[in-house]
């Protein structure tokens, strides 16, 4: 007798079939096939039993370990949509005898084969609150997925396989209605779960592979992980991801690639030897225990899996450390201590939340939770319990359903109902926390707590109480803790680290005798449980310490002994996370009262301490006195704090002082005036920026009713427009925004815009000013044609110019004619926006605007006869010679690979947060302080909420080319060639002064017969990330879509250091060896070379990325690049 699959497992790579439904349509599977059951694949075990056979056979001669059964759609859910539900067990019973038959017929005692039953997905989104695909149970999903499996065991199966997983509950409903099945079949089967991944790298509803990993395994699931959806390629971060923390077996069944349309049909592009070279990678790299083929492959991409793959080195198990929630898995080997549980979705601690449940507004409680998570929770506890009202099993069913969807950390249950937490648990994907067992009543609540956790992969929080009361000493309370402990892991199989539990703390406020160690005992019984129960992790509700303190006292004592508590070894703590105060930021007065009582130092403690906080409170009213303001101040403070709520209010108030004018012109512009400052000083950042202008925005539109109908909206029209040939329009944008929030009517002609449509457009809308923008040397010419043509056509009106390439000096040389004469209307250089609100302003006050036309003709005359300086040449320079590796780097391929679907989550690690922050999202405050309090509390969580709402929505595609090719290298001149030496392109590099190397081509080897190797690359975030921010933008939702915008071009970037250094790795270069570069740049200037890697990598078929006359690319969030592998290459 053979190996058992488990022992296979154990010693062996198991290879698995290919598709099954592909290949069947390629062996000729025809609609008469179904008999009156079309479509129905279950179905043709009954009627075409000759295929289904022949499907195994197949798979089997081309070396197949185990086949699957024809049973994916074999649910009742599924089965229903032909009529079959009642079949269910027939179904599957007769697929699983099939395939049975086929492996039975190829074992030998050397090599058996085995049978596979696979179970896949209902359609049905358990986890979704959509009132259809949500409509179902998490117990009728069990009962489904037990039904089937009793079929297939008794069918003579080797394992259950719960496949093409899109939901996670489902998911977990399956495994758990598998091992019901088995256990009352008495049977010892291997139970696989494999999810698949969507194009973002999630699950359809956004699931991360740690969470499903985490989550499985502590249901005993013996096999997790993926298959269908996505090739090998995009599958090789979730691979890798499970290679280095999956506690059981990795499986890995891809796509034959990403399937393509050619002449209207479906194809799956991988080819056997490909596919085959990739999986050997992944069993050779991450040591997969499964590997075989989905959708596309056929019995020739297994027959080359079996000749390539090779021995499989089996990989050393880690423990499973995580936990979960709906959306991600959670290490807690790396979790920062304390991990802090927020307390404010707790009726019974949160007056707020209690009046929100009453009213039943669920919003208001999402809201909440979400505001807990920004603040640091890093897990939410809650308790729905009322004493109004007998609804509490509702409440927290609907409770758990609507924040797990929403928040991405994990809910802690917190009942002292046992029910309420089994209504609950059914509906939580991850791995929830179960707030509390004891042993009150001897552990009866405690055995039905911890077979429910064992059920839903939950953590329980056990209280040292027992039947004698709550545990006061150190003894008692490792007593009561050694009992909850062994029955949990001898009874029920838990692991320690699923145990939490609270030693309990008392009361220091109360000045009892009794309580004056509790302090002190607490954290020697959290230091005693540790070393006697190896594992385990700690908990506690911290503010139990200060109970019957003043607030502000029990602030500062709760955060000193959470210190004390954590150095014992605590890891949780039930906090406010608003409230959190690190150790280090407490005043010393403050720590020194406080370590006084918690450690009983001195007989008065209590009442000093009382003291010097009661004193403290008894100052604060007037030192929080705010200053009487005047309603000019109120009003300037209110856009200065970017105030919505209250600046109509006050508004209302100051018009019954002054006219609408004069709080618009007088008022609210000085106070813009102000936060202009503030941004030029470094002393506010430009999102706040951005903030006050929709504060100003408000305020005009509410202004704009008591506004003569003849001067309402009257400041000034301006047409705007990023020049021919540029994509870029983040600063255009920018502008706009300020003019409009200002009371500017703003036309906005979009980017790329042809000088004649500016012209016509000016014209036609009779404006007072046109703003154009640019962002390269290479456009910014169209400016000047611009200019040229506005007086041609007899049109004088006022240009604004501004982007990186224009200075003042650049305004002065267009303002020049053909003739020599000046522009009438004037050219005005604009730095920021501040100053286009500036200049318009001068420009549409009759007065203000002679003066500034004078002034600008004066200073045109004055530069006009200035000899121009000596620039200097670049020619002839020669910097110093840069050393070449002697060895060229062994090439994986040449040619061009593309890459779809790639990971965000891979990406995103590449992202330079400091860039980001700085200029993208414009942090640069001169007080660092301000500067990091900005970040930390601000953009990062705003970082993490961008990120998941555009992997939710499907803003992002990232896809990248990339390939290597031979080149010869003759002084400043580069070819590149195929394989077979046939040159692709040529590029011409240019000599530059300064730093080394003088030009690109010196990092390579030089002469007619040297050949070298060169790498190139394009990637793009894709075309529906800009498709967002337009409609941020049309919605008057600026801020939120200037956030999206410099996330998103700060995203290319970092897929572009996703690739580059995935060719390190193909390279085998040193980290961080070598450098990239692109055209338009200081050491390849020639914008016009892009043409060229467009060629050699045929970037616009294969990621539709184009360019523009100007050379730009769309979408903008696109880079191109040359890769140089040099270990001495620098910028």
């Amino acid at each position: 007798m053979g190996k058992t699959l488990r022992e296979k497992l154990e010693a062996e790579l198991v290879l698995l079939d290919g598709a099954f439904g592909t290949y069947a349509q390629f062996l000729g599977l025809s609609d008469t096939d179904f008999k009156d059951r079309a479509g129905c694949m279950e179905y043709l075990s009954f009627v075409r039993p000759d295929l289904v056979s022949k499907i195994h056979t197949d798979y089997l001669e081309a070396g197949s370990d185990a086949v699957e059964t024809n049973t994916f759609g074999g649910n009742a859910v599924k089965l229903a949509e032909y009529r079959l539900s009642d079949d269910v067990y027939d179904v599957n019973l007769t697929a699983t005898k099939l395939a049975r038959s086929a492996a039975d017929t190829f074992s030998t005692p050397s090599w058996p084969r085995y049978v596979i039953g696979t179970m896949g997905p209902t359609g049905k989104l358990p986890s979704s609150m959509d009132p259809v695909l949500g409509d179902i149970t998490y117990g009728a999903l069990q009962k489904i997925y037990y039904d089937q499996a009793l079929g297939i065991i008794d069918g003579g199966a080797d394992a259950l396989l719960v496949e093409t997983g899109q939901d996670l509950l489902e998911m977990k409903a399956a495994a758990n209605g598998a091992k019901k099945a088995l256990k009352e079949r008495r049977k010892d089967m291997v139970v696989m779960a494999q999810c698949t991944l969507a194009n973002n790298g999630r699950m359809l509803l956004g699931t991360e592979v740690s969470a499903v990993m985490a989550t499985l395994a502590y249901l005993g699931v013996d096999v997790i992980g993926l298959n269908c959806s996505t090739g090998p390629v995009e599958m090789e971060g979730a691979v890798a991801f499970l290679s280095a923390n999956c506690p059981v077996f990795v499986s890995c069944v891809p796509n034959a690639g990403l399937p393509v349309e050619i002449n209207g049909e479906t194809v799956y592009p991988m080819k056997p030897d490909e596919m085959a070279e990739l999986m050997a990678r992944f069993v050779r790299d991450y040591r997969i225990d499964i590997a075989g083929g989905c959708c596309g492959t056929n019995p020739a991409h297994i027959r080359r899996m079996r000749e390539t793959l090779g021995e499989c080195e089996k990989r050393k198990h880690p423990e499973n450390r995580f936990y979960a929630s709906f959306y991600s898995g959670f290490d807690l080997r790396g979790m920062k201590r304390p991990v802090k549980t927020g307390e404010r979705i707790n009726t019974q601690g949160s007056r707020k939340m209690k009046e929100l449940l009453k009213r039943e507004d669920y919003d208001g409680i999402v809201e909440l939770g979400k505001a807990q998570q920004r603040a640091g929770a890093d897990i939410l506890d809650v308790c729905g319990v009322l004493t109004e009202r007998p609804t509490e099993k509702n409440d927290v069913v609907i409770l758990t359903r609507r924040l797990a969807e929403s928040v991405r950390i994990p809910l802690m249950i917190d009942s002292t109902d046992a029910d309420v937490v089994e209504a609950a648990l059914p509906y939580y994907p991850g791995t929830a926390f179960i707030n509390s067992v004891n042993l009150e009543d001897g552990g009866e609540k405690a055995r039905r707590i911890f077979a429910l956790a064992k059920e839903h992969a939950g953590f329980v929080v056990n209280l040292v109480i027992d039947e004698q009361g709550m545990a006061k000493t150190v003894e008692r309370k490792l007593e009561a803790a050694g009992r909850l402990c062994r029955m949990a892991a001898r009874e029920y199989g838990l692991e320690r680290h699923r145990l939490l539990f609270d030693m309990l703390t008392f009361t220091l406020g109360t000045g009892e005798k009794e309580y004056a160690r509790a302090a002190i005992d607490t954290c020697e019984a959290i230091k005693l449980l540790k070393r006697r129960y190896p594992g385990v992790l700690t908990v506690l509700g911290v503010s139990n310490i200060s109970f019957g303190l003043a607030r502000e006292a029990r602030k500062v004592l709760n955060m000193v002994f959470l210190h004390h508590a954590v150095q014992a070894g605590l890891d949780m703590a039930i906090v406010n996370p608003e409230e959190f105060v690190e150790y280090k930021d407490i005043p010393e007065e403050d720590r020194r009262l406080s370590e006084d009582l918690v450690f009983d130092r001195r007989p008065d403690a209590l009442n000093r301490f009382i003291e010097y906080f009661a004193g403290k409170t008894s100052k604060a009213p007037e030192e929080a006195r705010p200053a009487v303001l005047t309603i000019e101040e109120n009003l300037k403070k209110c856009v200065f704090d970017r105030d919505k709520v209250n600046i109509v209010p006050l508004i209302d108030e100051a018009m019954k002082t002054y006219p609408p004018e004069k709080i618009i012109n007088s008022i609210l512009m000085d106070a813009m005036k102000q936060v202009g400052e503030e941004l030029d000083r470094g002393d506010m950042v430009l999102p706040y920026v951005l903030q006050s202008a929709e504060v100003m925005r408000k305020a005009i539109d509410h202004l704009e009713r008591f506004l003569p109908k003849n001067s309402a909206g009257r400041r000034g029209k301006v047409l705007i427009a990023t020049v021919f040939g540029d994509v870029h329009d983040i600063g255009k944008n920018l502008v706009k925004m300020i003019l409009q929030n200002n009371g500017f009517t703003v036309i906005d002609l979009g980017k790329q815009v042809p000088v004649e449509k500016i012209v016509a457009e000016a014209k036609k809308n009779k404006v007072d000013a046109v703003g154009l923008s640019a962002l390269l040397v290479s456009t910014a010419r169209h400016m000047k044609t611009c200019v040229q043509s506005m007086h041609d056509a007899g049109l004088d009106y006022p240009i604004l110019i501004g982007g990186a390439p224009t200075n003042r000096r650049f305004a002065r040389e267009i303002s020049s004619l053909r003739d020599d004469s000046i522009y009438k209307g004037g050219v005005f250089y604009s730095r920021d926006a501040f100053t286009a609100l500036k200049i318009m302003r001068s420009l549409t006050d009759s007065a203000e605007k002679a003066k500034t036309l004078d002034a600008y003709y004066k200073q045109i005359e004055e530069h006009r006869e200035e000899p121009e300086k000596d620039k200097g040449t670049a020619g002839g320079v020669s910097g110093k010679k840069v050393r070449r590796r002697k060895k060229l780097p062994e090439v994986p391929f040449y040619g061009v690979r593309r890459l779809s679907s790639i990971s965000a989550d891979e990406v995103f690690p590449y992202l330079d947060r400091r860039a980001l922050f700085d200029l993208g999202w414009g942090a640069r405050l001169k007080d660092e302080k301000e500067k990091a309090r900005l970040i930390e509390e601000e953009y990062m969580p705003l970082l993490q909420e961008l990120k998941e709402e555009s992997i939710r929505k499907g803003w992002l595609d990232l896809k990248a080319v990339y390939g290597y090719f031979r080149c010869r290298v003759l002084d400043e001149t580069m070819e590149v060639l195929d394989e077979s030496g046939k040159v692709l392109e040529n590029i011409r590099f240019f000599r530059s002064g300064g730093k080394a190397p003088a030009v690109l081509t010196d990092y390579f080897s030089n002469g007619p017969e040297g050949f070298d190797i060169v790498a190139f690359q394009a990637v793009t975030v894709g075309e529906k990330i800009n498709d967002a921010i337009k409609a941020l933008n049309d919605a008057q939702e600026f801020t939120r879509a200037f956030f999206l915008h410099g996330l998103s071009v700060h995203l290319a970037e970092a897929l572009a250091a996703y690739v580059h250094d995935m060719i390190r790795r193909e390279l085998k270069l040193k980290k961080g060896q070598g450098r990239r570069y692109s055209p338009g740049y200081p050491l390849w200037k020639r914008i016009e070379d892009q043409q060229k890697i467009f060629s050699i990598l045929d970037v616009e078929r294969r990621l539709n990325i184009r360019l523009t006359e100007g050379y730009q690319m769309v979408p903008e969030q696109s880079t191109t690049a040359m890769i140089v592998y040099n270990d001495k290459a620098e910028y």
